[in-house]
């Protein structure tokens, strides 16, 4: 990872010296909360099914991030270093240059499709459909072809390590197997595509090698070798002040255990959000999503170590929030939800307690605040 991120460094800097116009930008993000729930068991105070606000009774800090980007029109390069609580890692180092007129080379490090980090969401509470993302800083190369300001197209061949697992909580595994090594992905942005809509399709599809996968409740579910990943999101506004973001997961597994390799596991998921801005100060929002699986699921899994449990799984999440903004890069967020988990063939497989029996749902509540600041933009002539 080094060695990656010193060459994207050495490009930055053979190119800045040999173009003459080159826009720098340095900013700095980041966000802190507390949270609570009516759950009444937690593991090492963490809370279950939550990748962002996780540990309970306590403040936290989901991520802050550094980075910096340079662009000039024959060459763009971005670097950016994330913390999640103790968890230092690089998100992005990456460098695109330009062959011809619209056609670009990319390499290098990318951060994750269809996730972003706190300050930048509607909710800084996690959702079912946040547990699991496409990707998870991954290696890549590839080609992308600008068609025009609103409209980029971009596929190539990636390093696998980009599958996220629940407790890893976006720590990436590099697999070290080169005949693994045979991903690729594809990805379209399309600004404006309806007056203010915006819409992102994407897909990855291939090996992923020997990878171990533990759900939720921590149970080991078997090797991941092969996937296919599709992610879809459309945003907009619907009318004045009142903004709307509907997306959807696929993914499609084989595990292997031992020996034994199992059918394809599938899982759904999507999510619709609805935001109205009172003014530049206020604003609120609602948050409904929805996810479906197979038999040992890799999010929602069965209750505990019994590997006979059987039976597909699914999950509701609903969530308000209430933001305030006393300046444009900064926030105070209050939200509260309620997460529900059951199962078709057992509906007794509850997954919280509230102190005397097992529950199938839980109320939460979580208070965050988060700023966003540029902290230097020059453009050099």
């Amino acid at each position: 990872m080094q060695k990656i991120i010193l060459f994207i460094l050495l490009g930055v800097f053979a190119v800045i010296v040999a173009d003459a116009e080159t826009k720098i930008k340095l900013g700095i993000a980041g966000d802190t909360y507390f949270a609570n729930d009516n759950d009444k068991i937690s593991v090492f105070d963490k809370r279950k099914f939550t990748n962002t606000n996780i540990y309970k009774n306590s403040f936290g800090t989901n991520n802050v991030l550094v980075s910096a980007s340079a662009k000039s029109d024959s060459w763009k390069a971005n670097v950016a270093i994330a913390t999640f609580g103790q968890l230092i890692q690089p998100e992005e180092a990456n460098i695109g240059l330009r062959l011809f007129e619209g056609l670009w080379i990319t390499g290098g490090v990318f951060t994750i499709w269809d996730d972003d980090y706190t300050y930048n969401k509607w909710f800084a509470e996690s959702s079912l459909t946040d547990l699991r993302n496409m990707g998870n800083p991954y290696v890549a190369w590839g080609l992308e072809y600008v068609f025009s300001d609103d409209v980029t197209f971009g596929a190539g061949l990636m390093n696998t390590g980009f599958f996220n697992s629940f407790y890893e909580h976006r720590i990436g595994n590099i697999n070290d197997d080169v005949n693994y090594d045979k991903t690729i992905y594809a990805k379209l942005d399309w600004n404006n595509l309806y007056k203010d809509w915006d819409l992102v399709l994407s897909c990855v599809t291939g090996n992923e090698g020997k990878f171990s996968v533990i759900n939720s409740s921590g149970t080991f579910v078997g090797d991941l070798t092969r996937m296919t990943e599709i992610y879809a999101s459309i945003s907009g506004t619907i009318i004045d002040n009142l903004e709307a973001k509907i997306s959807g997961k696929y993914f499609r597994d084989n595990i292997k255990w031992g020996d034994q390799e199992s059918d394809a596991l599938n899982m759904i998921t999507f999510q619709t959000l609805l935001r109205y801005r009172f003014n530049e100060k206020f604003a609120a929002g609602i948050r409904f999503s929805y996810l479906t699986e197979g038999e040992f699921g890799i999010i929602l899994g069965p209750p505990g170590p019994d590997p006979y449990f059987r039976g597909d799984n699914s999950g509701t999440e609903c969530g308000i929030v209430c933001e305030y903004n006393p300046t444009p890069f900064t926030y105070l967020r209050l939200e509260g939800g309620m997460l529900s988990i059951s199962n078709s063939n057992d509906p007794q497989a509850n997954r919280f307690y509230n102190g005397t029996e097992g529950i199938s749902s839980r109320l939460s509540v979580a208070l965050s605040m988060g700023f966003k600041f540029s902290l230097f933009e020059k453009e050099i002539k």
